[in-house]
């Protein structure tokens, strides 16, 4: 049988290391509310942030799914270093988080939920065994089993930094005075079964989520006086008739004039996100439209696509503007063309035609009965 571990069974075999584990706290509440491909998506997302903003040339040995095992051999870097990496990676984590919860369009349980999600360390120096299998380099080691077992603690917090006593022993006494001086480090310990007791200290992350801004986009000025516009009523919340109108797959479903829509399935719908259109009927061929979703209220109500042809020389704002009405919703609808070139007066004669105006009112139509049987089947 060919042999599929490979080792030296002596003792150049075992490294000093630093290892480093972010783990993403929260993850098995989040993953437990809703089977949503959406969760996966953002997990993969925030995985992969972690991975990106390595500073001190980690090496990586396991992926897990809320976890990341870094390690590093040789001397292991300072204090302050460890704690401008962690740093580093927290704040890029929740600012992806805070920019999602700003700019998602889906209001699925995995969308919502993401911003409960945080960020904690563990750093521990010790010796481990590296071991190649099958090309994938594994560590082992009582320090590696230390270090997971430590990410299962008596913190009472969710955001922080834990810093075994081993590796702050040997740091430079002027190095971890500085952080014991301002009262950065609060120490503890914990017992294990078959290791016993462990000293520690922690370092609090939260304050860095105050450093962390977010500029939401503009509402996108009106720039012509007639613009192209329909309303209907829908017996539906605003809410929902927004989550309809603003996923990609449902649009086949109502958009009478749309031959094929094509977009990256595994893109969560949010400010940003880009689909492409072939479009017939009101044309006089198909055409090809880029849509972008640029803007939504903060009060969920009003939402904005740009819609971009370079062969018919289409350049457009779509707005939606969800209205309370009694129990559902009146929807208005208003298409502004950019420009006031001969192409954009061309366009708007093509939407204005009576066959134009008749199926578009028919979209509507289909969007009304697509909502409020979506939205009956779930009451």
């Amino acid at each position: 049988m060919q042999t599929l571990i490979k080792s030296e069974n002596n003792a150049s075999a075992i490294q000093p290391s630093l290892i480093l584990i972010p783990d993403i706290s929260g993850f098995t509440e989040y993953m437990n509310t809703s089977e949503n491909m959406h969760c996966r998506y953002i997990i993969a997302d925030l995985i992969e942030l972690i991975l990106d903003n390595d500073i001190l040339g980690l090496s990586v040995s396991e992926i897990e799914g809320d976890a990341v095992l870094f390690y590093r051999y040789g001397k292991q870097p300072p204090l302050g270093k460890i704690i401008e990496q962690c740093e580093v990676m927290f704040i890029k984590f929740h600012s992806y988080l805070i920019q999602f919860e700003n700019n998602k369009l889906c209001g699925c349980k995995c969308c919502s939920n993401a911003k409960n999600l945080s960020l904690k360390f563990v750093v521990h120096y010790g010796k481990v065994s590296p071991v190649i299998i099958k090309n994938h380099n594994k560590l082992f080691g009582s320090d590696i089993i230390l270090s997971h077992k430590l990410l299962k603690n008596n913190i009472d917090k969710n955001e922080y930094i834990l810093l075994t006593d081993t590796y702050l022993n040997a740091q430079s006494d002027g190095d971890k005075t500085k952080y014991d001086n301002d009262k950065a480090l609060t120490g503890g310990s914990i017992k294990y079964e078959h290791i016993g007791t462990v000293q520690f200290y922690t370092y609090d992350l939260s304050f860095l989520k105050q450093k962390i801004t977010y500029n939401h986009p503009m509402l996108p000025r009106l720039k012509e006086k007639n613009p192209i516009t329909y309303s209907i009523y829908i017996n539906a919340p605003p809410v929902f008739v927004k989550d309809i109108i603003t996923d990609f797959k449902f649009k086949p479903n109502w958009i009478t004039i749309l031959n094929n829509i094509s977009y990256d399935e595994k893109t969560i719908p949010q400010i940003g996100a880009k689909h492409r259109c072939i479009m017939n009927d009101i044309f006089l061929k198909p055409v090809v439209i880029d849509y972008e979703s640029i803007y939504l209220s903060s009060d969920n109500k009003t939402y904005v696509e740009k819609l971009k042809s370079k062969f018919i020389g289409l350049d457009a704002v779509l707005y939606f503007e969800m209205i309370n009405k009694g129990l559902g919703t009146l929807l208005k609808l208003e298409l502004h063309l950019i420009h006031t070139d001969f192409y954009s007066r061309f366009i708007k004669i093509l939407f204005k035609r009576k066959s134009s105006q008749r199926r578009i009112k028919y979209s509507l139509i289909k969007l009304k009965s697509l909502c409020e049987s979506v939205y009956n089947k779930y009451l």
